[in-house]
């Protein structure tokens, strides 16, 4: 898998990871809770990578939570995007083809 079709499938999963984090969070009983995050960015070794994801996006500012969703899928391994995606085709979450 190369790096555009890596992006495309970032692209596509971000907003629904992104839906599905939100759901969560809004049924939760406390009405301060954050939805999860896969990553700590404030790790030091994940803080290089994510502050080199976010010059090379152009990410300026404070990331939105759909740009922070993007760089927590951007460094998965694709085969686990290719479950992700399965997963969520599956779930009915994503429409798409399964093996594509």
């Amino acid at each position: 898998m190369n790096q555009e079709d890596v992006k495309r499938l970032v692209d596509e999963l971000a907003p629904v990871v992104w839906a599905e984090r939100c759901h969560e969070a809004a049924a939760t009983k406390t009405p301060q809770a954050v939805p999860w995050y896969f990553i700590n960015i404030n790790h030091p070794t994940v803080r290089t990578i994510y502050d080199r994801y976010r010059r090379k996006a152009g990410i300026l500012g404070p990331p939105t939570d759909l740009e922070r969703v993007k760089f927590e899928l951007h460094v998965l391994h694709p085969a686990v995007l290719r479950d992700l995606r399965r997963h969520y085709i599956e779930i009915g979450a994503l429409k798409g083809e399964e093996n594509g």
